[in-house]
């Protein structure tokens, strides 16, 4: 081995000893690494990573269309939230497709995380807010099969579901 060799191998054991030190005396963070003890040989100096936080992002919320039904003279389309954070609902509307009829949430209604709400529609349907919201007396989900669409404040789609005999093309 040459002397230039010689140099860049010892330069690199004392940065691994340097990080072998340093990781020693700084307490472990997210996803953080721990190297072997300082005068450890390059080869064994085992590397672990430990506490990985592995949950989801917070604040963030998910909202996903739980079912579309008729229970009596009442449609039902169940909405939940299953993020971390409460969703501004304003500018977010529902689209029945077959029919192109379109339900806009209230101004200013929120929906927390783990939470639910029901739009109903149809001669039986009520209004309860916040967790009923009343879209119309008025029947509106083809019998046929209809799709849900529900869109967010940018005319983003968040979810669909299909209703009664199967989804409209």
């Amino acid at each position: 081995m040459n002397r230039r060799s010689t140099l860049l191998v010892i330069l690199a054991l004392c940065l691994l000893g340097i990080l072998g030190a340093v990781s020693a005396l700084v307490p472990p963070t997210h996803a953080s690494l721990q190297v072997g003890p300082v005068g450890t040989p390059a080869a064994f100096l085992p590397m672990v990573v430990r506490d990985v936080d592995l949950s989801p992002e917070p604040g963030l919320a998910d909202l996903h269309i739980l079912e579309l039904l008729y229970a009596g003279g009442d449609e039902q389309l169940v909405i939940e939230n299953q993020g971390t954070a409460t969703q501004d609902m304003t500018g977010w509307w529902i689209h029945s497709v077959v029919d192109d009829q379109r339900y806009d949430f209230p101004a200013g209604y929120t929906l927390p995380a783990g939470q639910m709400v029901v739009v109903h529609s149809g001669p039986d349907a009520r209004n309860e807010p916040p967790a009923h919201l009343l879209w119309t007396t008025a029947q509106i989900w083809n019998d046929a099969g209809d799709t849900a669409v529900l869109v967010n404040e940018l005319s983003h789609l968040v979810d669909t579901t299909c209703y009664e005999a199967g989804c409209s093309t």
